[in-house]
């Protein structure tokens, strides 16, 4: 998945103008931690749970997504999340 920044990332030297994330496979998943707590009905993700796991599927390394613009940030937690949520019972029942 390609995500276009609206501001350029310095990759030591050089300008990174977009992100390209692969899917993930399960090694991916390995020591990697997301917190997910439950509170008054609402999910609440760690952003560098997030951030790490971006860097990870991205190949950038996670000084560069820190300089992300809270925009793109929250386009890339919107791709990102699928993959750890995807999973989760919702609760409904058949």
């Amino acid at each position: 998945m390609k995500i276009l920044l609206t501001k350029p990332l310095d990759a030591s030297g050089e300008l990174i103008t977009e992100l390209n994330l692969r899917e993930p496979v399960a090694r991916d998943y390995r020591d990697q931690e997301l917190v997910v707590e439950a509170r008054s009905g609402r999910l609440i993700v760690s952003y560098d749970a997030i951030l790490r796991f971006a860097a990870k599927l991205s190949g950038q390394l996670p000084f560069v997504l820190d300089q992300m613009a809270p925009k793109d940030l929250q386009e890339v937690a919107g791709a990102v999340l699928p993959f750890f949520l995807g999973g989760l019972d919702t609760g409904s029942t058949s």
